[in-house]
Parts: structure tokens; C-alpha cells; sequence
């Protein structure tokens, strides 16, 4: 019975330098552009965020302002047919 003796896991002396190096710059590369694009995204979110509660806000202000010129001009509308209704009074009396 043959026993093969295995070696541990080693790096081989053929690996060039160059080529260690550029994987390492090109992994820690990929990791900043991927924090910086992680980072961006959630930059975006918190705007998003913002923007939509700015959105129901307006909305909420667009819809009493819509609101309060319905009843001005309700009230315009009855002061209008006042007004008529003295005029009309005046002209009567008037010879």
C-alpha cells in the first residue's frame, strides 16, 4: 500500500509579482467603486425620501388652498347677488 504524502496548499515561485499585484489593485478597486456605489444608492434613498414627503405636503397644502378658493369665491357669489339686490333696490327708488 503506497501512501502519497501531500504538501500543503503554497504559493509557486512562477507566479509573477505583477500579476499579484494587479489582483490585488484590481479587488481592492472593485471594492471601493462597490462602498462608493452602496453609498450613492443610499444617498438617493434619503432624497427619494425627502422628496416624496415634500410631495404629500404640497399636496396637502394644494388641496386646502384649492379648498379655501372654493369658498371665497362662494362667498364672492353671494356678496356679487348682495350687491345686485341693492343696486337694483337704489334704482327703484331712485326717479
Amino acid at each position: 500500500m503506497v501512501i502519497q504524502q501531500t504538501e500543503p496548499w503554497h504559493l509557486d515561485k512562477k507566479v509573477p509579482l505583477a500579476l499579484i499585484l494587479s489582483l490585488s489593485v484590481q479587488t481592492a478597486a472593485m471594492v471601493w467603486w462597490a462602498a462608493t456605489l452602496s453609498a450613492r444608492v443610499d444617498d438617493h434613498d434619503r432624497r427619494i425620501d425627502r422628496v416624496e414627503i415634500t410631495s404629500r405636503t404640497q399636496a396637502d397644502e394644494s388641496r386646502k388652498s384649492s379648498e379655501a378658493l372654493v369658498r371665497l369665491d362662494e362667498r364672492l357669489a353671494g356678496q356679487t347677488a348682495i350687491l345686485q339686490r341693492i343696486e337694483a333696490q337704489i334704482a327703484r327708488r331712485t326717479p
